[in-house]
């Protein structure tokens, strides 16, 4: 853990929205104060959805990669994926966002942390 205690640890479930993990992922390259590790579980994305997130996550720092298929189908396997990133986290924060999450504020997690 950081000296500071306030590494953060982001969870995201993808499933063919290697899009949208681009834009979290440069609002939180440009907006979060703290450090901070993602964890990524592919939830069964398809050959070419995960080749574009293979060449997405490259581009950023600190990115850990889960991929397993799906047992179920919707919210069900959503939350298995939760499930097993859940017990990935080392940090004293952590935050689930969906993919399509996009930051707009300035040290966001200054802010979640300090409430």
């Amino acid at each position: 853990m950081d000296k500071n205690n306030k590494k953060i640890t982001i969870l995201l479930v993808n499933y063919n929205t290697s899009k949208f993990v681009e834009i979290l992922l440069y609002s939180l390259q440009k907006l979060t104060l703290n450090s901070y590790k993602v964890i990524i579980c592919d939830n069964g994305s398809n050959d070419n959805e995960i080749l574009k997130l293979l060449k997405v996550v490259t581009k950023y720092k600190n990115i850990d990669m889960i991929f397993r298929l799906q047992s179920k189908s919707g919210s069900i396997a959503h939350g298995e994926a939760l499930d097993i990133l859940i017990k990935k986290v080392k940090t004293k924060y952590a935050v689930i966002m969906d993919t399509d999450c996009v930051l707009l504020m300035k040290y966001w997690d200054k802010y979640m942390i300090n409430q």
